[in-house]
């Protein structure tokens, strides 16, 4: 999921995702999303299928939020 939203941000400005190394039985990541010259902290929690998208700025945030927004099914 973290690859798939690091490439829709990605695609109009060069992005990258930086996630740790997996640890066995690990059921939480945190990671930052890079897309331009943004930064998004990602956490996402595999059990309760959280996922928290983070920013101290909201024009990154907002950025964020119009690039992905044609991707997202609310159901």
């Amino acid at each position: 999921m973290l690859t798939e939203i690091a490439v829709v941000l990605g695609r109009e400005t060069p992005g990258s995702l930086e996630l740790p190394a997996y640890e066995v039985g690990e059921d939480f990541v945190e990671g930052t999303i890079k897309f331009g010259d943004d930064t998004i902290l990602a956490y996402f929690e595999h059990s309760l299928g959280y996922l928290a998208l983070v920013s101290d700025r909201e024009d990154t945030l907002q950025n964020a939020a119009k690039r992905l927004q044609p991707h997202l099914t609310v159901v």
